[in-house]
């Protein structure tokens, strides 16, 4: 029987098949691990490389797969990098900076199908064309922010919904299977 990812269709799609076996691998690499650093790791290095295995032609372009984590300390809000594959990346974004800045102030997925048009863009890559950002909000009742997931691809109109929806169901998995700091 399938794993089924909360809010996507069991159509059979070739998408929602591909998520659906990410999401049985992530599950496999989660279990038993609770270090948030192993498991953002292993997470990232999965994701990247199933990206360039994908059915769907625009997931081969993806060109980074990482995380940024909330970083509190002298009185501003940043994200700092966290584990990631691709390209060197921004070691520190402003809350109020960047697609992934939006996603943590707001606390909500940033589908952006062309980067060129979102306000505050923050270029690490110049080949990145699109991105989906995804907040990881802790699920302990105070809906505290963790990091944000971050995924370029070289093309415009790279994620869909279906994309964000998948992603969101991962992070929330995510979530669940480490101990934050």
């Amino acid at each position: 029987m399938p794993l089924l990812v909360p809010g996507l269709s069991s159509n059979d799609s070739p998408k929602a098949e591909f998520y659906e076996e990410v999401v049985a691998q992530a599950a496999a690499v989660l279990q038993d691990e609770r270090n948030w650093v192993t498991n953002l790791a292993n997470v990232s290095a999965l994701l990247y490389h199933s990206f360039h295995e994908s059915p769907d032609p625009k997931h081969k372009a993806v060109n980074w797969v990482g995380f940024y984590l909330v970083n509190n300390k002298g009185g501003a809000e940043t994200l700092t990098l966290g584990p990631f594959q691709g390209k060197i990346a921004c070691n520190s974004i402003d809350f109020n900076r960047g697609v992934c800045g939006a996603a943590a102030t707001q606390k909500s997925a940033q589908l952006v199908p062309n980067v060129h048009t979102f306000d505050g863009h923050i270029t690490c890559d110049p080949n990145s064309q699109s991105e989906l950002a995804i907040p990881l909000i802790s699920k302990d009742g105070a809906s505290k922010l963790l990091g944000v997931l971050d995924v370029d691809c070289a093309e415009k109109e790279g994620f869909t919904e279906e994309d964000q929806i998948s992603l969101e169901a991962l992070g929330n998995m995510i979530v669940e299977a480490c101990d934050w700091p």
